[in-house]
């Protein structure tokens, strides 16, 4: 075993001397290809160390060489030794060599994806936060309520038409009446509109589609709505209250058969028959005893849309600033192409540092209540992973000041003896 004598010339140590001249002609070509030589300080050098009698880190020449290859090497910056080594000049600026590179193939395509599930989740919170805004105003507006009287209304005024004979009051009722189905239905639209929308939001979100809420309310057939009607059926779709108008004629029969039930209960029952059967013929999608719950689907949507504005989309937009940094590489052939674990590392960094300004960004009481985060927020996120160096340089900054202050605020409260 080698360990245990002398290693193979292959496996064996380079000379230190020797890789610093490797190191300084590799700098001299890449720095001739690319235009970058400031001067001939360093062809200069290489000459001389190679023309020396005596190569030890103790003459001069070794030491002209390492400053010459010092001062090169910080000309060059992003590139470093590291990377001439690992990628040789004459492969780092063929144009088509970065190109070609299966990973940086793959760091495009999982930038690629990075956008367009971006631009979905965008796509997505900027719905969720427009209904979060029209559930709202339904909740100002009392919807619900104005629905609920408005066919009351109607129902009193189809009552007041069949009480009266003179043609004027009764051309002025119907004339309400229809002004007032209007008003109801242009409601039910307004309403069916925000619903339609807020299950189609969360059917495209949700992984398991088979338990997903349909997009459409599913319709009931004529003949299950109206079994036994002698009249055809009113509305021009079937719908929910028709079903509930056959179960409260049946209601309503078994009340008039039974002398027992109190009138109250006898009253209540035609009111509500009264209401369905406007509900139907008006053809509206929702009724009075199944109107949807906004308040409860409102605290839904803020729930998530706090998540995805607050966590997912900055993280999102941080990563792609930082991916979209890394192809910037590949259009110029002088920049070295990072490696996979840098690439990683400075992905999950651009992630948490968009996330950390979505919280700087939102107001206190954020996690209790729903904080509208606009696309400002987000584009700063994109700006601070592509710049995720000058981002931590600034919070490098602010704690050297901190750590200033409070040292300078220690020393003046320390008491002098």
């Amino acid at each position: 075993m080698w360990p245990f004598r002398t290693p193979p010339p292959e496996m064996q140590p380079a000379d230190p001397l020797l890789q610093l001249l490797d190191d300084a002609q590799l700098l001299t070509l890449y720095c001739i290809k690319t235009g970058t030589l400031r001067d001939n300080d360093l062809p200069t050098a290489v000459a001389r160390f190679e023309a020396a009698p005596d190569k030890s880190w103790k003459s001069e020449e070794t030491v002209a060489l390492l400053s010459a290859v010092n001062n090169t090497v910080l000309s060059i910056a992003p590139v470093n030794l590291h990377d001439l080594r690992n990628r040789p000049p004459a492969v780092m600026l063929d144009g088509n060599a970065g190109l070609g590179d299966a990973p940086t193939l793959i760091v495009v395509l999982l930038t690629a994806a990075i956008m367009v599930f971006t631009a979905m989740v965008t796509l997505g919170y900027n719905r969720t936060t427009t209904l979060i805004a029209e559930m709202a105003q339904f909740q100002t507006e009392n919807v619900r309520s104005e629905m609920t009287s408005t066919v009351y209304t109607i129902v009193q005024n189809l009552e007041r038409i069949g009480g009266t004979t003179e043609e004027g009051e009764q051309q002025a009722t119907l004339q309400a009446i229809h002004n007032d189905i209007h008003s109801i239905k242009a409601i039910d639209d307004r309403v069916e509109t925000v619903f339609n929308e807020f299950q189609a939001l969360v059917a495209n979100f949700n992984a398991i589609q088979h338990y997903s809420l349909p997009l459409v309310t599913p319709t009931v057939a004529q003949d299950d709505a109206y079994a036994g009607a002698s009249q055809p059926n009113p509305c021009l779709r079937a719908n929910d209250a028709a079903k509930l108008v056959n179960a409260a004629q049946t209601a309503q029969n078994a009340v008039d058969s039974n002398p027992a039930v109190p009138p109250i209960i006898r009253t209540l029952i035609l009111d509500i028959f009264d209401s369905l059967y406007v509900t139907c013929a008006a053809n509206l999608r929702f009724h009075l005893v199944d109107f949807p719950n906004f308040d409860a689907l409102e605290n839904q949507l803020q729930v998530s849309a706090n998540m995805f504005g607050l966590w997912i989309l900055p993280a999102l937009y941080g990563g792609l600033g930082a991916a979209l940094f890394h192809m910037r590489l590949v259009l110029s052939p002088r920049l070295p192409s990072p490696s996979w674990p840098r690439i990683l590392h400075r992905l999950a960094i651009g992630a948490f540092a968009g996330v950390i300004l979505g919280w700087f960004w939102a107001p206190s009481g954020s996690t209790s209540e729903f904080t509208n985060i606009g696309l400002n927020v987000f584009g700063v996120a994109f700006l601070v992973g592509y710049s995720i160096d000058v981002f931590f340089s600034l919070l490098d900054r602010l704690i050297a000041l901190l750590s200033t202050g409070i040292s300078q605020i220690n020393a003046s409260a320390t008491p002098t003896k």
